[in-house]
């Protein structure tokens, strides 16, 4: 059964950890701040960006702050819900999406690659309220190049992540960057401790 499944996949993780943990002792690695990025303006050439957020608050905040930060060509859109934002996206000519991964209809991460098949070239900044270790899991398995925690995050990261993708570049705040490296790096990390098809079939189950 799924239960008896579950209790045999959370015994073996649990061996797993306390073997890892009598063999090592490194501390979780923590990201530095590091030195602050060079501003850089604003891109100006038309962009069309596609706010995906089911809370009307943070719609309305990301929107704004999106018109806030770039030029008067910026053409800013809103959805809802990953069916509304995938009906969007098939109209064509959206440069950026800001992308919540909890949504009514969908997760984010999967429409995250529903619509990079839709829109090739399209870059997504994900935001999200729960921040955990699975979210990061996901987020290394994802066509995502940024993501910020909105629960703790102000809108300066936001800046930094758009001056980030304007570059070629990822970018990951600060609270996001140091449970990353943690996942990473943690010998106790169920990550290091069980496989790909033990987190899903977990996952499934817990879902």
């Amino acid at each position: 059964s799924w239960f008896a499944l579950l209790g045999f996949l959370t015994v073996r993780y649990e061996r797993r950890r306390c073997q890892a943990t009598s063999n090592s002792f490194t501390p979780f690695g923590r990201v530095s701040p590091g030195p602050p990025q060079t501003q850089r303006a604003p891109p100006t050439y038309p962009m069309k960006v596609l706010v995906v957020e089911d809370q009307s608050m943070f719609n309305e905040l990301l929107s704004k702050a999106c018109r806030t930060h770039f030029s008067a060509a910026c053409v800013v859109v809103s959805a809802f819900t990953a069916s509304a934002a995938k009906a969007l996206l098939q109209q064509g000519g959206y440069t950026l999406m800001l992308l919540d991964i909890q949504l009514p209809d969908m997760n984010g991460f999967d429409f995250a690659v529903e619509a990079i098949q839709i829109e090739p070239l399209l870059k997504i900044v994900g935001v999200t309220a729960y921040c955990s270790c699975y979210a990061i899991y996901r987020l290394s398995r994802s066509p995502l190049q940024a993501f910020i925690d909105k629960s703790i995050d102000t809108l300066d990261e936001l800046w930094r992540a758009f001056q980030a993708i304007d570059a070629g570049e990822n970018y990951y705040s600060p609270p996001v960057a140091a449970l990353r490296n943690e996942l990473n790096t943690s010998p106790t990390s169920f990550k290091k401790l069980l496989s790909d098809r033990e987190i899903t079939i977990l996952c499934r189950v817990g879902s």
